[in-house]
């Protein structure tokens, strides 16, 4: 079985990151500590959108079964209203 290689070097925490920043001394920063964190919020905030779209179309199912589930009840005859 042939070995498979990545086409990219993986990425770790405490690895030098790759848009080649550095800190107040010179050194280069960790990629935890630079681009790792826009990252994981980037990654968050569609994680957060993807659960309100679900969360929306919940309530929108659960909406027309409710509308579905009034209109079978109908009176076809008015309500009079003193």
């Amino acid at each position: 079985m042939p070995t498979i290689k990545r086409q990219y070097i993986k990425l770790k925490r405490n690895s030098p990151c790759p848009c080649d920043d550095n800190d107040k001394r010179g050194k280069p920063l960790k990629y935890k500590n630079c681009c790792l964190k826009e990252v994981q919020s980037n990654e968050q905030q569609i994680r957060m959108l993807l659960h309100h779209d679900k969360r929306v179309d919940k309530a929108k199912k659960e909406m027309d079964a409710a509308i579905e589930r009034d209109n079978q009840y109908v009176i076809d005859h008015p309500v009079i209203i003193p």
